[in-house]
């Protein structure tokens, strides 16, 4: 009898626990174009081929708990009430614990900030970035491709040690055709479409993360000597001037 007990009481922590680490805070819309009033939401998304129960999650934002209920397969979609600023979500387990949390300090108007799969090489990993809203479909998937510029950009194309990344015609990156030159460093974030990378974002090694440099004040001592220059010339030049108008 304990034996089975015991086998219950396991399978039912072990279910409880596989579930929970299943599902994610997968995009949040908190600033819609327009009213926000009934148009923001959260996705929640099972990464699991399992069916699981809602009863008994729940979703926190900013310590005002909202109850879930139902099923979910694949994603889900809840209306909620979101801030545009300083705002904390937290997804909650039937047994009480924080499963996933996503917070923001700001947001962009008519944007998502969705969980985005980066691949680089044979790893990948998740990273939140703003999006275009994928409501209740996969969200945007990216590769992260890095190195050294070999060719500049020609033909809206720019090639990264023998890799061609295409730059879309419709879209304008003032700083890369300045500073996409041939031996530097880069990396980018690609979408795909058949065999081609698409660009989507890049950075500069050495070029974002430098501190702005402050302005020097004006030499304060250099100011003073110009100025009783003039005032010691002034009445020289007034003199000049009288004298050539008298000629």
């Amino acid at each position: 009898m304990y034996k089975h007990l015991f086998i219950i009481i396991f399978s039912t922590l072990f279910l409880a626990t596989a579930e929970a680490s299943s599902l994610v805070i997968n995009e949040i819309h908190p600033n819609p174009k327009g009213k926000d009033a009934n148009k923001e939401w959260i996705e929640i998304k099972n990464t699991s081929p399992s069916t699981i129960s809602l009863d008994q999650w729940s979703i926190i934002i900013n310590k005002s708990p909202i109850p879930l209920s139902g099923e979910i397969k694949n994603l889900k979609t809840i209306k909620a009430h979101l801030k545009n600023t300083n705002t904390e979500i937290k997804l909650i387990s039937p047994n009480n614990k924080t499963v996933d949390t996503i917070s923001y300090t700001k947001t962009k108007e008519s944007l998502s900030l969705s969980r985005v799969e980066i691949f680089a090489n044979t790893t990948s990993s998740a990273k939140w970035l703003w999006t275009t809203p994928s409501k209740n479909t996969p969200n945007l998937s990216l590769t992260k491709i890095e190195g050294t510029i070999d060719k500049e950009i020609t033909n809206n194309r720019l090639s990264i040690d023998n890799t061609y990344i295409h730059i879309p015609p419709n879209l304008s990156y003032p700083l890369l055709d300045l500073l996409a030159k041939k031996g530097k460093p880069i990396e980018v974030l690609t979408q795909t479409s058949g065999d081609n990378y698409i660009l989507y974002k890049y950075n500069f090694s050495n070029t974002y993360n430098q501190p702005p440099q402050k302005r020097k004040p004006p030499n304060e001592a250099w100011t003073i000597i110009t100025l009783a220059i003039a005032i010691l010339f002034a009445p020289l030049l007034y003199r000049s001037y009288q004298q050539h108008e008298h000629e």
